[in-house]
């Protein structure tokens, strides 16, 4: 008896750890791992535009990065952007194309949630993400907001999103988290 109680506390220790992914190989975790819970008030939505797409244009106040060997490479050249839907679902894209509708459905994207943190400024993001070293693990970042313009602060680089308006026509995909 002593035995199956070992195996299954081992089962349920274990079974926290795991994640899936979906038809597109995004990675895909419980919703109940997050930190961040969604805010239920709609003062989040006057902050963030769910009918638009944030563009990363800086970092570290920089526009272009190093990508090592003295290569300069623009910041914009990646297509980082943030899409934020309604439920505290928030997705990060990678090269998005407004001329291929795919390319903003969710489920291709980095999960993530957001919601307020109870104070005055800002609200924050977490999105999951993995390493061999790590596993899966969750980053959170503070953003704040100033008119048409995001700023991401993960502790170690500022991040500056800039809004731009999604064609209505592309505003047709649901997250699958």
């Amino acid at each position: 008896m002593r035995k199956y109680i070992l195996i299954l506390l081992a089962f349920i220790l274990m079974s926290s750890c795991f994640s899936s992914r979906n038809q597109y190989k995004a990675l895909r975790i419980p919703l109940w791992r997050f930190s961040v819970k969604p805010s239920v008030s709609s003062e989040i939505y006057s902050l963030i535009d769910t009918t638009a797409l944030y563009f990363n244009v800086r970092v570290n106040g920089e526009d272009s990065l190093d990508h090592g060997r003295g290569k300069l490479v623009a910041v914009t050249e990646s297509q980082n952007s943030l899409k934020f839907y309604a439920n505290g679902r928030v997705a990060q894209f990678w090269a998005v194309d407004f001329q291929k509708p795919q390319s903003l459905n969710p489920a291709r994207g980095k999960m993530g949630m957001y919601g307020t943190s109870g104070k005055k400024e800002g609200f924050y993001v977490e999105d999951v993400s993995q390493s061999p070293q790590a596993g899966v693990f969750l980053l959170k970042d503070k953003i704040t907001s100033k008119g048409d313009t995001l700023y991401l602060d993960n502790g170690q680089y500022n991040y500056m999103y800039i809004k731009r308006k999604i064609p209505v026509e592309l505003l047709i995909f649901k997250p699958d988290w």
